[in-house]
């Protein structure tokens, strides 16, 4: 649906040393199966942090932009026991973006008005 752009993670958090048990594109992030949580999966298991986390601006290893969400997978007793992380590569998007905005950018004149007149002068005047 994303093509290799969109890495989907399942953690179990009862063994944050090698909490990966499920990963799909792990090349966004270079993690596999086995590898252990990350930073924000440990506050989360902590306790510091909000236990879900939606939409955040993330990097990859090597400095591409991610746009990240985080979810927790809960027990029957409301108890987080896993994550399930959602981490999409919109370094394409950014690049593309200031292409564009390269083209529409405008820089307003003091001199001209919102709009010429482009008619101002008629031919037979």
């Amino acid at each position: 649906m994303f093509g290799t752009d969109l890495e989907v993670i399942i953690h179990d958090w009862s063994n944050p040393k090698a909490s990966i048990i499920a990963i799909y594109n792990g090349e966004v992030t270079g993690r596999k199966v086995g590898d252990p949580t990350s930073d924000v999966g440990l506050k989360r298991i902590k306790g510091e942090i909000e236990p879900d986390t939606i939409n955040y601006l993330n990097k990859t290893p090597s400095g591409d932009l991610l746009k990240s969400s985080s979810l927790s997978i809960r027990d029957e007793k409301d108890k987080i026991i896993g994550g399930f992380s959602l981490n999409w590569k919109i370094q394409k998007f950014q690049d593309l973006m200031g292409l564009i905005g390269n083209y529409v950018t405008v820089e307003k004149k003091s001199y001209i008005e919102e709009s010429e007149s482009f008619f101002h002068l008629k031919p037979e005047e």
